[in-house]
C-alpha cells in the first residue's frame, strides 16, 4: 500500500523545488564545500519548462512527493539524455523531518512502476554522491544495485554526454546504481 501521492510539479513551483534542493536542512547531505549546490540561476536555466509543463513526459518531469496534502519533497526522472528505455532518477525531501521514514523508498518504487507501466522504461539509474550514505541505503531498499564499473558511455546519448557524462558530483564524487525493471 503506498503511503505517499505524486503530482506532477507546475511551472510556477520550480523555485520551491530549487529551495528543497539548494537551502534546505537536508542539502548538506547531498553537496558539501567542494561540491556546492548550483546557483537559482543556473538550475533555472538547466532544468527545461519541459520537465514543469507536462509538454513531453516521455522526455522527463518532475513530481512533488506528498502526504496527506502535505509536500515532502520532489521526485524526478529523465530520459532525453539516455539510451532507450533508460531513466535517470533524483529525489529530495525537503526537510529532514520526511528522511528516514520510507516515504522516499516508497515514492521512487511508485515513479518506477509508472514509468515502466506507461513508457516501458526497463533500467533506472540514480547517481548520488558518495558521501550519502542514508540515500544509497534507501536506494538498495528499492532494488538498485551498486554498479561499481558503470561507464556513462554506454547509457548517455554521445550529444549530451559533455553535459551530463560525469554526474551531479562530477567525476569519482558519485556513485551509480541501477535497478533493472524485470528483464
Amino acid at each position: 500500500m503506498n503511503q505517499v501521492a505524486l503530482r506532477f510539479a507546475e511551472p510556477n513551483e520550480k523555485r520551491k523545488i530549487y529551495e528543497w534542493l539548494a537551502l534546505s536542512d537536508v542539502t548538506s547531505q547531498m553537496f558539501d564545500d567542494d561540491n556546492p549546490p548550483e546557483t537559482w540561476e543556473n538550475f533555472n536555466r538547466d532544468e527545461s519548462d519541459f520537465l514543469f509543463d507536462h509538454s513531453a513526459p516521455e522526455l522527463g518531469g518532475y513530481l512533488i512527493i506528498t502526504l496527506g496534502g502535505e509536500e515532502m519533497g520532489a521526485i524526478s526522472y529523465a530520459c532525453f539524455h539516455l539510451i532507450d528505455k533508460v531513466a535517470e532518477l533524483d529525489i529530495w525531501m525537503r526537510s529532514f523531518k520526511y528522511c528516514g521514514l520510507g516515504y522516499g523508498v516508497d515514492a521512487l518504487n511508485q515513479l518506477i512502476d509508472k514509468l515502466h507501466r506507461e513508457q516501458g522504461i526497463k533500467e533506472f539509474i540514480i547517481r548520488p554522491s558518495k558521501e550519502n550514505v542514508a540515500a544509497i541505503r534507501a536506494y538498495k531498499k528499492c532494488g538498485f544495485t551498486l554498479f561499481e564499473d558503470f561507464d556513462p558511455r554506454n547509457y548517455v546519448k554521445e550529444e549530451f554526454y559533455d553535459m551530463y557524462g560525469d554526474g551531479d558530483y562530477g567525476l569519482g564524487g558519485d556513485i551509480t546504481l541501477i535497478r533493472r525493471y524485470n528483464i
